[in-house]
């Protein structure tokens, strides 16, 4: 009988140790979870101009004249100038507003037609002559003082005026206006030609 209790009672242990299970809880730390994700920055856009340049004329023309009195010899004379002011955009570099930008004036001549149209007259020597009444000089641009920030950046009628080839004095010709009649013909060939400015940021 003896036995049979020890083995009842080994039989008893082993049921309760398999059968039935502690009470559990959970009642640990939470378990951590880690993400990763690389840093990306937004998209960059650098098409965008850095500001604007503002072109405000004083007293700003340019007028065929006879400067040397009674010779009756065209001559372009440029009057008044032009302020320049650049302006910052939104976004721009902060130092701009400060320092502003290095610009470069640079002078071109448009006219109507598919050729130049040209004026036929005589010279200050009373030769026969046919020109281009204005063009470009080979020697077009212009470096402009200031920075457009300082408020004194100007252009000058006269720095433009000597980007000029007018009446072609270039290759030594002149025009002669010596009556009212030539003086009307040379005006209505000039007006069919137009002086162009384009002011450019310098880019180092």
């Amino acid at each position: 009988m003896k036995k049979l209790s020890t083995l009842i009672a080994i039989a008893l242990i082993v049921t309760i140790g398999s059968v039935y299970a502690a009470w559990s809880y959970a009642q640990g730390t939470a378990a951590s979870n880690e993400i990763t994700r690389e840093i990306n920055m937004a998209q960059v856009n650098t098409d965008s101009n850095k500001g604007s340049i503002a072109a405000t004329p004083y007293d700003f023309a340019f007028l065929v004249d006879d400067v040397d009195t009674k010779d009756y010899v065209a001559d372009l004379v440029g009057t008044g100038d032009l302020t320049l002011v650049f302006t910052p955009a939104t976004g721009a570099d902060a130092s701009l507003a400060t320092n502003g930008i290095t610009m470069l004036a640079t002078i071109t001549v448009t006219y109507v037609g598919d050729s130049a149209p040209t004026y036929t007259g005589v010279d200050k020597n009373g030769d026969a002559v046919t020109v281009v009444p204005v063009k470009a000089a080979a020697d077009n641009t212009i470096d402009i003082t200031g920075n457009g920030v300082d408020g004194n950046t100007k252009i000058t009628a006269a720095q433009i005026v000597s980007a000029l080839d007018f009446c072609e004095e270039s290759a030594g010709k002149t025009v002669m206006l010596p009556t009212k009649a030539a003086n009307d013909a040379f005006h209505t060939v000039l007006k069919n030609f137009t002086i162009k400015i384009t002011i450019t940021e310098v880019v180092a």
